[in-house]
């Protein structure tokens, strides 16, 4: 939805000044949800350019395939394997955005984790299972939630607390897991061995 909004907007823009309008995006991604960032792109938009960093030592297999494989086939597309963690990744990106003259210069802007309207749609999800499962809104559901740095379970909380009859949401993870790890053993470091 991102994606089509952006290209949307960038459509109108460009009609409204005459000159085609594109933007650059950064994403970051601990590599849960940055492969459908990417896409959302790839798919939806003509006028932009998606660059996005990820933790190389710290991302599935999987996860790193994902996001390598669609470079090659895509020129808006730019991946970057870093040597750091997400959080590092979201300090070197908040630096850039710090810096308003060259954002506005180069018409950059977020995508994923970093955006607010990726919750907001995740949130939009939750509301369309629930009226799928109780069409007459009479009991509260349970969600399971496969997640990474919990960007996705963070929208079930705030559909919960808007109003979503949710009784529970469960959290599952797979490798990368430095968001249970941090709340079930207070360590918030990624073991040597991470990669596999």
């Amino acid at each position: 939805i991102l994606g089509r909004m952006m290209e949307h907007c960038l459509e109108l823009e460009s009609k409204k000044t005459g000159k085609v309008r594109r933007a650059n995006i950064l994403c970051e991604t601990s590599g849960d949800t940055g492969p459908a960032a990417v896409s959302s792109v790839v798919l939806n938009t003509k006028h932009a350019h998606i660059f996005c960093l990820f933790p190389q030592k710290q991302v599935t297999a999987m996860q790193a395939r994902q996001l390598t494989t669609m470079m090659p086939k895509h020129k808006n597309v730019s991946i970057y394997a870093t040597d750091r963690n997400s959080d590092d990744q979201w300090m070197a990106v908040k630096r850039i955005f710090n810096d308003r003259s060259f954002v506005t210069e180069y018409n950059i802007c977020a995508m994923n984790s970093i955006h607010w309207i990726r919750i907001c749609v995740q949130m939009c999800y939750y509301f369309y299972s629930y009226f799928q499962v109780c069409p007459k809104i009479d009991q509260s559901v349970t969600f399971v939630i496969p997640s990474g740095a919990f960007g996705n379970t963070c929208a079930a909380i705030f559909a919960r607390k808007i109003g979503l009859p949710i009784h529970s949401i469960v959290p599952s993870t797979n490798e990368n897991d430095i968001v249970y790890q941090t709340l079930t053993l207070g360590n918030f470091s990624w073991p040597n061995n991470y990669h596999k």
